[in-house]
């Protein structure tokens, strides 16, 4: 009699189903992405202030450089929409289509959607310079 008054209740921790046991690593794996998204996106622009006017590289090299720094993880490397995040976001747009010139100024100004905005990462002369860059992909 007393031997059964001895007995332990089992562990509840084992009879939780695994998904409850997965949430907070996904969790954890969530915030990390999007701190380490952060930290890439607010280095953009850093080493010339939003203000000066002058590029010292010509529009399309520099264009590429901004769109390497800026977009490709979203877009890919040639605008095709199949960067390293464009998995986790859903949808990314192909920017090797026509797309008008000042819709894409405005899309990096403003963003939209998944897109942030750059308005404060990119200087009106880099905005400038990415929008002729993906105006030049779809003829690459």
């Amino acid at each position: 009699m007393h031997s059964a008054a001895r007995r332990r209740a089992p562990d509840p921790a084992p009879l939780r189903p695994p998904a409850a046991r997965v949430r907070p690593i996904r969790s954890a794996a969530l915030v990390a992405a999007g701190l380490l998204t952060a930290v890439l996106l607010t280095g953009v622009g850093c080493s010339r202030p939003a203000d000066e006017g002058a590029a010292s590289v010509p529009a399309t090299g520099e264009g590429a450089q901004v769109f390497a720094m800026a977009c490709a993880r979203c877009h890919g490397p040639k605008g095709a929409g199949d960067g390293p995040m464009a998995a986790r976001l859903g949808y990314v747009p192909d920017l090797r289509k026509p797309l008008d010139r000042a819709l894409v100024v405005d899309l990096v100004k403003r963003g939209r959607g998944a897109m942030p905005s750059h308005a404060d990462r990119l200087s009106a002369t880099q905005i400038e310079a990415v929008a002729d860059h993906v105006g030049h992909l779809g003829a690459r």
